[in-house]
């Protein structure tokens, strides 16, 4: 960056490392219903499932727990389009996926 009086600054590299902490599939990613579902080689005791619109905004965030194994998500009801699915917990992200509602 070039500053009013002619001097040259850099800013600092500053890297983000996201981890899965466990590994989840979610599934299916056109979704017809109101229902997803979820793989964890893992329990959650505390996860937080939010559905974001393409605009960012949070259209549902609850605290749910998450199983070992296949389970069902219920989704809120939502007009057709493009979300994301973001899970996590205390520790970091788990998954974030992209679905379309019809």
């Amino acid at each position: 960056m070039k500053d009013l009086d002619g001097s040259i600054t850099y800013s600092s590299v500053i890297s983000v490392n996201v981890k899965k902490i466990t590994e989840t599939k979610l599934y299916p990613t056109l979704v017809t219903g109101q229902n997803i579902f979820l793989e964890s080689s893992s329990a959650i005791e505390k996860a937080i499932v939010e559905l974001y619109d393409m605009n960012g905004r949070v259209i549902s965030s609850k605290i749910s727990a998450i199983s070992y194994g296949k389970q069902e998500i219920n989704l809120p009801k939502v007009i057709s389009g493009t979300y994301v699915v973001k899970i996590s917990d205390n520790q970091g992200l788990v998954v974030s996926k992209m679905i379309s509602v019809r």
